[in-house]
């Protein structure tokens, strides 16, 4: 059993305060990356060099959560500026072609993808049954048990961010 300080495992942590870890991870990333985030944490933990001079462990292990999921942005916004550089790229070749504007079509494609990977799962949700889909309001409402309300503001919100972002590279 790997001690962080003495009377406290990596294992203990993982077995009593995932669920917290794993809450306050899901508020700071998708849900979907969390896991994978958790699992870095755990390794953090694993590689700890000097286990004494940790006074108290879970604000040590919410530092190192916290640590992760900045460098998981940090990647996530690399990725996003390394998509706008190519994007860039294409439209400055001159006369499109029919191949150029296929390459086009599918970069624009990953950038809406990477912006709608940057929603909350239920606001992409509903983006994408609205958009892609066609479904109203109504029928996205009775599908997810919410207000019709909540699914305009929603949309709203998700389609205004995936414009914000689009313009960015622009």
């Amino acid at each position: 059993m790997t001690e962080l300080i003495p009377g406290l495992s990596v294992e203990h942590i993982v077995v009593e305060h995932h669920r917290d870890l794993m809450r306050f991870l899901r508020r700071r990333v998708r849900a979907a990356d969390a896991p994978d985030l958790a699992q870095d944490v755990y390794c953090g933990l694993l590689r700890l060099g000097r286990k004494e001079h940790v006074r108290d462990p879970m604000a040590y292990v919410y530092t190192v959560a916290a640590n992760v999921v900045r460098a998981h942005r940090e990647h996530l916004r690399q990725q996003a500026e390394a998509l706008r550089q190519l994007a860039e790229e294409m439209s400055l070749r001159g006369p499109r072609r029919s191949e150029e504007h296929n390459a086009d079509a599918k970069i624009k494609g990953a950038l809406v993808r990477a912006a709608l990977d940057e929603l909350s799962p239920s606001c992409r949700a509903i983006v994408i049954l609205h958009r892609r889909d066609g479904m109203t309001y109504d029928e996205i409402s009775e599908l997810l048990g919410v207000s019709s309300a909540a699914v305009k503001k929603w949309l709203g919100i998700g389609v205004r961010h995936c414009h914000n972002r689009l313009q960015t590279i622009r």
